[in-house]
């Protein structure tokens, strides 16, 4: 009687996100969770520091004064000085997309892992970008979206929860003692660039959780 040679099934058990409150992301190893953070945050900072430069002609101030002057100075005067969008239109785009950088960064750390790292990412958005109100929103964005019960279920949703606080900041304190200019269209360009950033932030992360949990279920 010949006895066929039976097959071992290595079967691997589909990863399931759907974990309410948790993280979004699996438990992974520690070194590749570090490898993967460090590159975030070095990012991050260089993001950071760009952000000021394009913003003040600075890579980095650590004077008392300058953070004194950043708390009552609102975000929207980084559009009209030292480079003013009125007259570099091109600017439009790179202050909106740096800017949509240090609101997707923390806020999508925030739903795939701890929400400690993306408290340090909003430090770092005070202490290096020279910007309290962002770096504010962002704590209150990222708790939203670490505490709900949608960051594993609807990651998504609980992005857009994150981003609620940043786009009520730029709503009502961004332009706020800022000096309309006198032409509807030159208005719409001071404020382009919020708008670009929120669009950005937004895009981006639907897509990057779009291939993440695509990628899951193949």
């Amino acid at each position: 009687m010949k006895i066929l040679p039976t097959r071992r099934t290595t079967s691997i058990e589909p990863y399931d996100h759907h974990r309410g409150k948790l993280p979004l992301l699996r438990p992974s190893s520690r070194r590749r969770v570090s490898v993967f953070l460090s590159i975030n945050f070095a990012g991050f900072v260089f993001a950071n520091c760009f952000w000021l430069f394009i913003s003040s002609g600075r890579w980095v101030d650590f004077q008392p004064a300058s953070y004194w002057s950043s708390v009552f100075t609102p975000l929207g005067m980084s559009f009209l000085r030292p480079v003013s969008v009125l007259e570099q239109h091109g600017m439009i785009f790179v202050f909106g997309l740096v800017l949509s950088s240090l609101l997707l960064i923390p806020l999508m750390t925030a739903v795939m892992y701890r929400l400690s790292y993306a408290i340090v990412m909003a430090v770092i958005v005070f202490v290096l970008g020279h910007s309290p109100g962002v770096a504010i929103a962002l704590v209150i964005g990222s708790v939203l979206a670490a505490r709900t019960p949608l960051r594993s279920d609807m990651p998504f949703l609980a992005f857009l929860l994150g981003l609620l606080p940043s786009a009520v900041y730029f709503a009502v304190l961004t332009f706020e003692g800022i000096e309309p200019a006198a032409v509807p269209f030159e208005r719409l360009l001071v404020k382009a660039p919020v708008l670009l950033a929120l669009v950005a932030a937004v895009a981006s992360a639907g897509l990057v959780l779009a291939l993440m949990l695509s990628r899951k279920k193949s």
